[in-house]
């Protein structure tokens, strides 16, 4: 027969017992579709996850379609700004400095200038 005195004590924190996380899907997939109808631009699957604070991982294994969706407008959004936008961007962000620098010298504002143009610019091109 074994004795328990030649075994050592377990702490008590060893013996406590961890629960799993209980999450309301339905709820989590109503914010997710909230946020991504809220949001300017398709949000990417990482910033999706981020902003309804589940992971990457949830999101594979319980909305399949979902992250699928997103996947896909985030990949049409990207190939649209990189090849259509981008340089319009640049350029505007470059006018956008040169006026900005004539009538305000403070370099905040310049920035907030030439965000707003950007901004501008890709909502009006992804729009259409």
């Amino acid at each position: 027969m074994l004795d328990h005195s030649l075994f050592c004590s377990l702490p008590p924190s060893y013996l406590d017992v961890t629960h799993k996380t209980k999450r309301d899907h339905r709820a989590i997939l109503r914010k997710a579709r909230r946020l991504i109808k809220s949001s300017d631009a398709p949000p990417s699957l990482k910033g999706l996850a981020r902003g309804i604070d589940v992971s990457v991982g949830y999101l594979e294994y319980r909305h399949p379609v979902l992250v699928q969706d997103v996947v896909s407008r985030y990949a049409e959004y990207e190939e649209l700004f990189r090849g259509h936008i981008r340089p319009y961007i640049d350029w505007s962000c470059f006018l956008a400095q040169f006026v900005c620098v004539i009538r305000i010298d403070s370099f905040n504002l310049w920035q907030d200038c030439c965000s707003e143009v950007a901004q501008v610019l890709v909502l009006s091109v992804y729009a259409h």
